[in-house]
């Protein structure tokens, strides 16, 4: 007796990245529907900072960050899909990419996934209590301190999620709006003045904002935003559409990042995610296409966005019915992420960057200063050491 084939992939535990992939299930069944179909989940945690090898045996598609990409690229983890995709495929979605989304999953070896979910660090407030403070939504950190002040005269806070990944995600977006972004080819770091500048900077808004904000990420700053009266505004963190949809609990709006010294809104860190597909995988062909379908244009701005998803197409962000539909988060962002910051996707980066954010979230906590933090930034960007 014949077994039917089975795809296996995994994703991370959210409603913004597994609801479209449930979701997706029934419609690529439509084409194989002999084809079982199987996602499973791991922590963000892992997504941002676990192990990519020891999926490989498991899973022919696997949900990931884009600075593996230099490591999956590397160790040719996952299948190269620069043969699978036709002249037309690659001019789809490269038109289609929004801001480097697509530029982030390749290296000069080769194609290592598809853009499927695309965000980056940009604001948000509550407009109702906005209102409260009669104050418009600020377009550079000197407006933000001018809210911060008011928002504590009316029992009010700024928030900025700065766990660790967050606080060096946020000192690079602080870094490339100011023109010292780190290079992406790793040849240069910010100087000991651009350092100590943004570090002083980043300790400053800190300073001014909810006391819980060095211990949350985006979704933990995001819940309590939405759950109680107290949080107005917040300046830097990567967007979540599932905030902002139309229910009874959207209160949340977002809005392109302030700017350093001015009211750009570039430099702000790129996140998202990718899909790939596993070098181990029994079944490359049809995940292959499984992704493909996930990826293009028409899915994204149809299926993958009525299924909670936040789509990476150019396409579907420009779609003013979805737009409406999240509360214009889509139009509201849109500059910011055009004009995003694509970090290094180097191997070497990674270490640095987990390693980075501790000590960055250890010196606004008050534990190490900030000569020490800019000396080891500055000394270890290419050789990460130990937690501080």
């Amino acid at each position: 007796m014949s077994c039917s084939p089975q795809i296996r992939g995994i994703g991370w535990d959210h409603p913004r990245c597994m609801s479209p992939l449930i979701g997706s299930v029934s419609d690529f069944n439509k084409i194989h529907p002999q084809l079982e179909i199987i996602w499973d989940t791991r922590s963000l945690y892992d997504f941002g900072e676990g192990n990519l090898k020891e999926l490989l045996n498991d899973y022919d598609l696997i949900i990931f960050d884009h600075p593996y990409t230099g490591e999956i690229s590397d160790n040719k983890w996952f299948v190269d899909l620069s043969a699978s995709l036709s002249v037309e495929e690659r001019s789809i979605f490269e038109n289609d990419s929004l801001g480097s989304s697509w530029q982030s999953y390749q290296t000069e070896t080769g194609i290592w996934g598809l853009p499927i979910d695309s965000a980056a660090q940009v604001a948000s407030y509550r407009p109702d209590l906005m209102d409260r403070l009669k104050s418009p939504v600020p377009r550079s950190i000197a407006e933000v301190f001018k809210l911060a002040e008011k928002a504590r005269e009316c029992n009010l806070w700024v928030a900025l999620p700065l766990a660790p990944c967050d606080a060096i995600c946020t000192f690079m977006t602080l870094a490339a709006n100011s023109g010292s972004a780190i290079a992406r080819d790793g040849s240069s770091f910010p100087g000991y003045d651009e350092c100590s500048h943004i570090l002083r900077v980043l300790k400053e808004l800190a300073g001014v904002c909810h006391p819980d904000s060095t211990k949350w990420n985006p979704i933990r700053c995001y819940d309590y935003m939405s759950a109680n009266q107290e949080v107005c505004y917040v300046p830097f963190a990567f967007g979540y559409t599932n905030y902002s949809r139309h229910s009874p609990g959207s209160l949340i709006k977002y809005s392109n990042i302030p700017g350093m010294d001015s009211d750009s809104c570039s430099g702000a860190t790129l996140g998202g995610a990718g899909i790939g597909v596993s070098a181990k995988s029994k079944h490359p062909g049809l995940s292959i296409e499984y992704a493909k379908m996930l990826c293009h244009p028409s899915y994204q701005g149809s299926k993958y966005f009525r299924n909670n998803g936040q789509p990476a197409s150019l396409k579907a962000w420009r779609d003013e019915k979805n737009d409406k539909k999240i509360n214009g988060f889509f139009s509201g962002t849109l500059a910011t992420m055009e004009q995003a910051y694509l970090r290094p996707t180097l191997p070497d980066f990674l270490p640095f960057f987990r390693d980075s954010g501790k000590h960055i979230n250890a010196f606004l906590r008050g534990e190490i200063s900030a000569d020490t933090t800019t000396q080891w930034l500055i000394t270890n960007y290419s050789s990460p050491q130990s937690e501080p």
